[in-house]
């Protein structure tokens, strides 16, 4: 059977891309599965062929490093399920309802109980295999024609998603790396993997690592399970790391994960910038949604371009030494992004 078109938005997070799945949810011909990659954790594209009971397992039983991350307190905007419905405890939220069944469907709960009747039966085969086979059921249950799959922190697995997605296109939205910087080290749950960035790089296991990044490596799903325990996992997340630190994230991610961009034909690649995307916002929108493969009515861009609105550097508002340094320390990526053709 032919397959589904996909696509995959990459991005450092907090680069826009929560509001670019909200945009292109409100399209009916795109399945837009939020999150997805991200609350698989470490186990998301990890090598190997796995069973679909055993895969099933993954997207429906939280892990005890995410049970802490992802608390009535500590929880971002983006985890969706402890507003749609009460069935389990924030805590224990199976990852495939935290964001992305109901960022689907109003009814999570009810499409939850019919992918347990039927993904468990999907045969043996690869991670990547697997979500293929559930973003195709995904698009087909909610009547869409094409599924784009975005979650925070992707870019890192630029290289992995390319090599197990052969036919997909994908998005790279980018934004200011010294926004991004700012952000990153103000959003709780971002905190916690800079802060294991610094501290497994000494360990030698880079989580955003191109090779191997976090999902994709055997030693970080090693690592999951042994630290909870011992590592300090509400410090990590109520300490903001330095600015430094943030900076550094953003710039080794974009700068590993642009040779993998520009690797894929040109045809398969698409350049969003995030002010771009504020400053025009129609224009944007509509060359994104022709590219997933969909058409774009007159009235769904109308609606979709009063979405983005214009906001001005935060990082502005720093001190001027921090402003400097926020400069230096993003200087390399920034500099690499420039030279990328315009949208």
């Amino acid at each position: 059977p032919q397959r589904v078109p996909g696509t995959f938005i990459l991005g450092t997070g907090r680069c826009g891309s929560t509001m670019v799945s909200d945009i292109l949810a409100s399209h009916p011909d795109i399945a837009s599965l939020s999150e997805f990659l991200t609350f698989l954790g470490t186990r998301s594209l990890l090598p190997g062929r796995v069973s679909g009971a055993r895969y099933w397992r993954r997207l429906s039983v939280q892990t005890p490093l995410y049970s802490r991350l992802f608390t009535a307190e500590t929880a971002p905007r983006e985890f969706l399920y402890p507003a749609t419905s009460r069935r389990f405890a924030p805590g224990n939220v199976p990852p495939i309802l935290a964001t992305t069944l109901p960022h689907l469907t109003a009814r999570p709960d009810a499409l939850f109980d019919a992918l347990a009747e039927t993904v468990p039966r999907q045969p043996r085969q690869t991670m990547a295999a697997h979500h293929r086979a559930l973003f195709e059921r995904l698009t087909e249950t909610t009547g869409a024609r094409v599924w784009v799959e975005r979650s925070g922190l992707s870019l890192m697995q630029a290289r992995v998603l390319r090599q197990g997605f052969e036919d997909a296109k994908f998005v790279f939205l980018h934004r200011d790396g010294r926004d991004v910087a700012l952000s990153l080290r103000n959003f709780v749950p971002a905190r916690l993997i800079i802060w294991s960035w610094t501290l497994f790089r000494k360990l030698g296991s880079n989580p955003i690592a191109i090779a191997a990044p976090t999902g994709a490596s055997r030693k970080l799903w090693l690592f999951e399970r042994l630290f909870p325990p011992v590592f300090p996992v509400r410090r990590a997340l109520a300490t903001p790391p330095p600015l430094s630190a943030c900076a550094g994230f953003w710039s080794e991610m974009v700068l590993a994960a642009l040779p993998e961009f520009h690797a894929l034909p040109p045809a398969r690649r698409l350049l969003l910038g995030y002010e771009a995307l504020c400053a025009d916002p129609a224009r944007q929108i509509d060359r994104l949604a022709r590219f997933t493969g969909v058409d774009v009515p007159p009235d769904w861009l109308e609606r979709a371009a009063d979405v983005p609105g214009i906001r001005a550097p935060r990082w502005q508002d720093l001190p001027r030494d921090e402003q400097r340094a926020l400069s230096v320390g993003t200087e390399a990526a920034r500099a690499a992004l420039a030279g990328l053709p315009a949208g």
